[in-house]
């Protein structure tokens, strides 16, 4: 059974603009690949972000598609940047870095967590989803990502990564 609904509608009220808006998921999709060769500094996604509200729980999942150089030799860290004050829990399903499947417990988001590549041209693909409680303090929720090893040959986070939040309360 259903423990409520965002927003809460109430009889009598217009369905104005905003209210409708508020239903929807907010959503950012990746349009162009990102490379990064060379390069172990997290460092936020220019595509990945989406701005959250203060004082909000909100349910996420985020899709990433993936490669980068021989397994070990440069792989993919990422970490989630959130607001001051944030709490934020997630679980994760994709490669380690050592080439076997994995499945990451609940982490919190301030955590880093590192992801296998097997060679340029093999793409991986890595599931995340969680929960997000934002504090007083509005931001954004920002994937940032790096190459876990350093390495000549680029690791690249492909078009069609996508990240989706919906607001709970």
């Amino acid at each position: 059974m259903p423990q409520g609904q965002y927003p809460q509608i109430l009889a009598g009220q217009d369905g104005v603009a905003s209210l409708l808006q508020a239903f929807a998921p907010l959503n950012a999709y990746k349009a162009v690949d990102t490379s990064r060769a060379s390069f172990t500094t997290l460092t936020a996604d220019p595509d990945l972000s989406i701005p959250v509200a203060a004082n909000a729980e909100y349910y996420w999942q985020c899709f990433l598609d993936y490669e980068g150089g021989t397994q070990g030799s440069s792989d993919l860290k990422l970490q989630w940047s959130v607001p001051s004050g944030t709490g934020a829990h997630f679980m994760a399903l994709g490669i380690s870095t050592s080439g076997s499947p994995v499945a990451l417990g609940i982490r919190l988001v301030s955590s880093a967590g590192a992801f296998g590549t097997s060679g340029a041209g093999t793409l991986w693909g890595l599931m995340m989803w969680g929960r997000l409680t934002t504090a007083a303090t509005t931001g954004s929720f920002t994937l940032t990502w790096c190459q876990n090893t350093s390495s000549a040959t680029p690791t690249i986070v492909h078009t069609g990564s996508s990240l989706l939040l919906a607001r709970l309360a």
